[in-house]
């Protein structure tokens, strides 16, 4: 049950709204490439952007993808592989194991990413992908197409993320100093341990 539903909002399903684009990407363009794979995006974030030539990728670095993409991993939802386009991506390759969703006119991107993301809505995907029989727990875009969703209008739908982007663009750098300090820590700590260097009093 979906509640009461606000005057000019309507229900409709994921398969209504977006679908799931493959386009191969053409490595005619350029000699290098960032490849991307399932484990190199965690709850939202690109976890490298390292270039390489394409020439002895792995097989599955196929798919190209364009700003405002949704990257999500089609094993194991709960682990949560998964990314938000938000910059010049001409150049980055991504596995066929992710689902590159792509929203319609009808909805903001960044509020299908939101939609996508929510607890709830990974829990019901792990469910998905835990039913089916195979060698892991895997979606399909067809298995999650009949996602419910309530929609407000696309004027309601910007507006609100005119008021949360700023929140949004403090929570990518919170993050990305998160990482840089991670990194720190796990470059410094063993040297410290070892005596390689020391800290003076």
């Amino acid at each position: 049950m979906l509640g009461h539903i606000p005057k000019g909002w309507r229900v409709c399903t994921l398969r209504d709204i977006a679908k799931n684009v493959s386009i191969t990407f053409d490595f005619n363009r350029t000699p290098e490439v960032v490849f991307i794979n399932t484990g190199d995006v965690l709850e939202g974030d690109f976890l490298h952007s390292i270039r390489s030539p394409h020439v002895g990728l792995p097989g599955q670095a196929k798919k190209s993808i364009r700003p405002d993409d949704i990257l999500f991993s089609e094993i194991r939802p709960a682990n949560k592989r998964y990314a938000y386009v938000d910059f010049d991506s001409s150049d980055y390759v991504v596995s066929t194991k992710f689902m590159i969703i792509r929203g319609s006119k009808e909805i903001h991107p960044r509020l299908l990413y939101r939609i996508l993301t929510a607890k709830e809505t990974l829990d019901e995907f792990q469910v998905q992908a835990e039913s089916r029989s195979g060698t892991f727990p895997q979606i399909t875009f067809d298995s999650i197409s009949h996602l419910p969703i309530v929609l407000p209008p696309i004027e309601i739908q910007e507006a609100f993320q005119q008021a949360v982007e700023k929140m949004d663009a403090q929570t990518k750098v919170n993050k990305q100093q998160s990482r840089t300090l991670a990194n720190l820590r796990e470059t410094l700590l063993p040297l410290l341990l070892s005596g390689s260097i020391q800290i003076n009093n």
